[in-house]
């Protein structure tokens, strides 16, 4: 097929799944900026399911079946589901009229720094050594074969086909109805755009005052961590950014408690990408289920949907590992009945805890892969006693909660010397879900007025 054909496909059907889960997102009253990123983890798990199920057929890397796929989703759901009111560019348009002229030239620069920054992408690429290594041969291999899902891996002593690929299988829809790699080069600026939004827009609902959302998101922005992953099929920056997406829409359900079933699905998104945000999502949905609290009777069976849905597109790799090695992490992990961790992984299967004085001589690494990091987790200790609140004090806990479980798993602590120092401090990337929990403690402590304000305010500013 004609290039520029399956690149319009892959555009039609980009806009025809958040068609419909704009749809299915307006069933919950929400309108605006709730209901996109309510909508986005809908779509994105129906591209998912939709992979997944022509992947068993072979079809997965097969343009127009996918591109039929999602035609069947998006008219079903125009049969099934009434028109939302106001429609998506109505909405865009009394947004953009709302805003100030100030508030329009910072989008409007964001907008020109993100345009630039994608072609500057798309002129020279990078993926990274995970991203070239094993997460887009994955997506790769599956367009290939047509076999979406399908545990595909690349080393005989490293068995990465085993390690949750819920990125990976959306990176190869998007690439199976392309056949190309513009879509995996700005995949991820779309998640910073998503974790822009979902922090903003969490954070405002949060009663956070704008000037610390502002700088909040600012700080997780421009951490090493998401502009080092900000390049390629990396799999941190989209757990991170479903992870925060979940957090916003809970954070909505307050007002709109039909946004519990798609946060599920957030959740679900993020913990299928990553191991490291299971324990934050946990945190964010019990904290949407405790605002929405005695109003979720009513939303027993779309909450079931939600649920299902975050299942299939968030623990189905754990579920198969658990079937045919008998370990939900296998190969990171295994249990007392399981297949042993292979033997590559045993050598490097330290934990940080268990030596924490290889930080010393490290300090400098560590402290150039946090940056601004550094001062959020600090910020997160000391928020508690700045905002003297009690939702502060749960922030800061899942915080540094995370940071001590960060601590006590496996891959975190290496053999002292020069060979290990930069797989010791380059594992500080799974501190990713903390920094963005960190943000949210300091913000929260940000609501006191007086003098904790711009104590917390100056946190951000400095992170």
């Amino acid at each position: 097929m004609i290039p520029v054909v399956e690149h319009a496909l892959l555009g039609l059907s980009v806009a025809a799944l958040l068609g419909a889960a704009l749809r299915v997102a307006a069933l919950t009253g929400a309108g605006g900026i709730d209901r996109v990123l309510a909508a986005a983890p809908l779509a994105a798990a129906a591209a998912i399911i939709e992979a997944l199920v022509l992947g068993l057929a072979g079809l997965g890397g097969t343009s127009l079946a996918l591109a039929g796929a999602t035609a069947i989703t998006w008219l079903a759901a125009r049969l099934a589901l009434p028109t939302p009111e106001p429609r998506p560019l109505e909405h865009l348009r009394r947004w953009w009229g709302g805003l100030s002229p100030a508030a329009r030239a910072m989008v409007g620069a964001c907008a020109a720094l993100l345009a630039a920054y994608g072609a500057f992408l798309m002129r020279f690429p990078a993926f990274g050594d995970d991203g070239l290594n094993y997460h887009f041969p994955a997506a790769a291999g599956w367009v290939q074969s047509g076999h979406t899902g399908a545990v595909v891996s690349y080393f005989d002593d490293l068995p990465t086909g085993n390690y949750p690929i819920t990125d990976e299988v959306l990176v190869a829809w998007a690439a199976g109805l392309s056949h190309s790699l513009v879509v995996v080069t700005l995949w991820p600026l779309a998640q910073v755009v998503l974790l822009a939004l979902a922090g903003w827009r969490g954070l405002r609902l949060l009663r956070v005052p704008a000037p610390a959302a502002a700088l909040g998101v600012a700080a997780l922005l421009t951490s090493p961590i998401i502009v080092t992953q900000a390049i390629g099929p990396n799999t941190d920056l989209p757990a991170t950014a479903w992870l925060v997406t979940c957090a916003a829409v809970c954070a909505g359900s307050r007002r709109h408690p039909g946004l519990l079933a798609a946060a599920l699905v957030a959740a679900g998104l993020a913990v299928g990408v990553k191991t490291t945000a299971a324990a934050p999502a946990l945190a964010a949905l019990a904290a949407g289920v405790w605002m929405a609290r005695g109003q979720i009777r009513p939303l027993v069976w779309p909450l079931a949907a939600g649920a299902v849905t975050a299942a299939v597109v968030g623990l189905s790799w754990y579920v198969r590992n658990t079937i045919t090695h008998g370990a939900p992490l296998w190969p990171l992990a295994t249990t007392s009945f399981g297949d042993p961790v292979p033997f590559v992984l045993r050598q490097i299967d330290d934990r940080l805890i268990g030596d924490l004085g290889s930080i010393g001589p490290r300090a400098g690494g560590y402290a150039g892969q946090l940056g601004g990091g550094l001062v959020l987790l600090l910020g997160a200790a000391a928020a508690p006693l700045i905002g003297r609140r009690r939702a502060v004090a749960v922030a800061a806990a899942v915080a540094l909660a995370c940071v001590l479980v960060w601590t006590a798993a496996p891959y975190t602590g290496y053999p002292r010397g020069e060979a290990f120092d930069f797989p010791a401090t380059n594992a500080v990337r799974y501190l990713l879900p903390s920094l963005a929990a960190a943000v949210l403690a300091v913000g929260l402590a940000a609501r006191r007025e007086g003098v904790p304000r711009w104590v917390a305010t100056a946190l951000l500013a400095a992170a």
